[in-house]
């Protein structure tokens, strides 16, 4: 699989060196050399290493994740090529704005002897469960912490209905099979290559037992993911309210989820140090909260990802296939 370079990596490029040069610009040139001594100094280590094993169990997470879908297919896929597979899409990922990520896992569904449609229709449900698991997820905890503001601010209490509303919809589309057919049938109309005919009928007749194991195996990831932002706030004694803690998450889910570079690099830094210093945290300690929880939701897996293809190579990904 040849790698391109087009406009959308210097889009990544550009906004990755962008905001660590800003965060690193504030860190050392904007701030007290004292204040910065103080701030290291009082940072408690341990939840650092905790954040790190909670990353490692992240990424075994998304590889058990992707061998769920493989699975809903009866398809085999083993635990050890789904971690693998999907730290390939890490790094590839981030250097084609996302576009390496699909072909990915494409490849290494053709690699099982399947056939072109199929691996298609296997990728799309890939994306698709995974999305639909992190906007319910972030409809439920955007919905929730909007609770207490609304005590004090009814004008909320629309925002956190409609969030909740869009909650309620996602699951009913999810589980509700007539629905499913409908949302499906109307993406295939859109979208044709993405669930070609004949084929979409595979995904529109899975048990919602199924459906539901898939979506709380993408939930448990963004918990997995929220507990490591939690744990950069308490590695630096920072104490945010539940309700401040999931807006900002929240925040950096969207922003990862719909920005335009690879792995949401650059926009999600740039976009939670704005959030942060809304909440009323100042630059500096913004900037080291998201340097370190950075360092293990995205540069972990980015690094492991790199040496996983400098040792298997990319050809571990694709190679000869044949039809069914």
């Amino acid at each position: 699989m040849k790698i391109k370079f087009g406009w959308k990596f210097w889009v990544t490029l550009i906004f990755g060196l962008l905001a660590y040069g800003f965060l690193f610009y504030e860190l050392f040139f904007k701030t007290d050399i004292g204040s910065i001594t103080r701030t290291v100094g009082q940072i408690r280590w341990y939840y650092i290493a905790f954040g790190l094993i909670l990353g490692i169990l992240m990424i075994i997470l998304q590889g058990s994740f992707l061998r769920n879908i493989f699975a809903l297919y009866k398809i085999p896929l083993s635990f050890k090529e789904a971690i693998w597979t999907w730290l390939y899409t890490v790094p590839l990922g981030a250097v084609t704005a996302g576009l390496s990520g699909p072909a990915i896992i494409f490849y290494k569904a053709r690699r099982k002897n399947i056939s072109f449609e199929f691996a298609t229709l296997i990728t799309a449900t890939y994306f698709i469960f995974y999305t639909a698991s992190s906007l319910l997820f972030i409809f439920l905890i955007s919905g929730s912490s909007f609770y207490r503001d609304i005590i004090s601010r009814p004008s909320w209490r629309t925002l956190d209905l409609i969030l909740l509303l869009l909650a309620i919809i996602l699951i009913f589309i999810l589980f509700h099979r007539p629905s499913r057919t409908k949302v499906i049938g109307l993406i295939g109309r859109i979208a044709p290559k993405f669930f070609p005919k004949g084929e979409s009928e595979k995904i529109i007749g899975l048990a919602n037992i199924d459906v539901l194991k898939i979506v709380l195996s993408g939930i448990l990831i963004s918990l997995i993911n929220l507990a490591i932002f939690t744990l950069s706030f308490a590695a630096l004694k920072i104490d945010l309210t539940p309700f401040a803690l999931f807006k900002n998450f929240a925040f950096f889910m969207i922003l990862s989820m719909f920005s335009p570079s690879g792995g949401g690099l650059g926009f999600v830094e740039l976009g939670l140090a704005g959030s942060l210093k809304l909440t009323g945290l100042t630059i500096g300690a913004a900037s080291v909260i998201i340097v370190s929880f950075r360092l293990i939701n995205f540069w972990l897996p980015a690094i492991l990802g790199w040496l996983a293809i400098s040792v298997k190579g990319i050809h571990y990904i694709r190679g000869k296939v044949t039809e069914e």
